[in-house]
């Protein structure tokens, strides 16, 4: 199986692994059969140790104690369903020294088999990529010695835990994401054990990240942004600028004014919002005005494609990540950046795929789009 360690990510203490100069140089033939023989991969937020052996894998997700000891905090593992006719012709694991992305290639009797792993300092997040190859039929699970609570949906699975006591204090709440986003073909499905199944999937991604619990929307909104940013694959992903955590990089957008005469005779002013989205296009995402903020006010159905919107500033107080499908929002964010004249918590309306929906929001605080879209699945806490 391969196996490898990765360092908890920021909002914890972080173990950083050095790639070391033989590492950088060597290209291997076969897989790393003990820790010593492994790629290691950092950024100075997140590291990880990748070694083991076909088909089967673990990630060990480590963090830092106060005595500078380095811990397991949870293990990523999949177990992957081949068939027993396949083998491996040829083997190759490395590193690409540019990119800082360690890779596994492999010659399969039936196909190619091709993994990366990169460590995102800009989202603070792991990301592992299978190429779409071959399909995945694989079963994923997310443990931790410190679990209080592991439960899976859709494509998520959230581990909550408690890590132990320093001193006289009391130990730190965490949460870990871990989302897989599939390629083509197939379905996701959960298992009564919080584990995910893969059917079937030409080509998938997983993000990992790990935050002190009182931060679970920073976590969501990081899973969000990546999972946007990787629409493209991860080569494009890491072409991306960087994004501050702390004062967030808004998209580049234009602004005009519309101003509207109601049937009452009031006149009103908009604002339209408009930015180039995902795929490279231009469109007007939103449509505001005071207290109301409106999505894709002018999307044509009968040509709508696919697209998504990467952080815009909107009412000078929300910053707004979003996608959508077949012209019709299907999720994203929405984060509330008060102003000193600006109260703690606020109400506003949304309007998405023309319905109105009311909603409080506190300093901080990031909701996701979901909860106001008629999706098959529960409220999103």
């Amino acid at each position: 199986m391969y196996k490898k360690n990765i360092a908890a990510l920021t909002a914890m203490t972080i173990t950083l692994f050095s790639a070391s100069a033989k590492e950088i140089s060597h290209i291997y033939d076969k897989p790393a059969a003990t820790a010593n023989e492994a790629i290691h991969i950092g950024n100075g937020t997140s590291a990880a140790t990748i070694y083991g052996t076909f088909p089967d894998e673990n990630v060990e997700i480590n963090y830092t104690t106060p005595e500078g000891k380095t811990e397991k905090l949870a293990t990523l593992t999949v177990f992957h369903s081949i068939p027993v006719k396949r083998k491996v012709k040829t083997y190759e694991r490395g590193i690409n020294k540019d990119t800082e992305t360690a890779y596994i290639d492999m010659t399969l009797t039936d196909g190619t088999w091709k993994e990366q792993f990169y460590s995102a300092a800009k989202d603070s997040v792991l990301i592992v990529e299978y190429s779409d190859d071959l399909p995945l039929n694989s079963t994923v699970f997310l443990k931790s010695d410190y679990a209080t609570d592991v439960k899976s949906f859709d494509d998520l699975i959230t581990l909550k835990g408690k890590l132990p006591a320093q001193g006289r204090g009391e130990g730190t709440d965490f949460t870990m994401l871990l989302k897989v986003i599939p390629g083509t073909g197939g379905m996701i499905t959960t298992n009564p054990d919080a584990s995910l199944a893969i059917c079937n999937i030409k080509g998938a991604k997983f993000i990992i990240t790990t935050v002190r619990s009182q931060a679970t929307d920073l976590a969501n909104l990081r899973i969000f942004r990546t999972a946007l940013r990787l629409k493209n694959g991860l080569d494009k992903y890491q072409q991306t600028a960087p994004v501050s955590q702390s004062d967030y990089s808004y998209a580049a957008y234009t602004t005009t004014e519309e101003k509207v005469t109601s049937p009452t005779g009031k006149q009103e002013t908009f604002v339209n919002i408009e930015a180039t989205d995902s795929l490279g296009n231009p469109v007007v995402a939103l449509r505001t005005s005071p207290g109301r903020i409106e999505f894709l006010p002018y999307i044509d159905f009968t040509n709508a494609t696919d697209g998504g919107i990467d952080n815009i500033k909107a009412l000078d107080s929300f910053n707004i990540c979003f996608r959508w499908e077949k012209g019709k929002v299907s999720g994203g964010t929405i984060t509330y950046f008060r102003k000193d004249y600006m109260p703690d918590e606020t109400e506003i309306d949304i309007v998405i795929n023309g319905e109105t929906h009311k909603v409080d929001i506190k300093e901080g605080e990031t909701i996701p789009l979901e909860n106001f879209i008629d999706l098959v699945r529960p409220f999103i806490q």
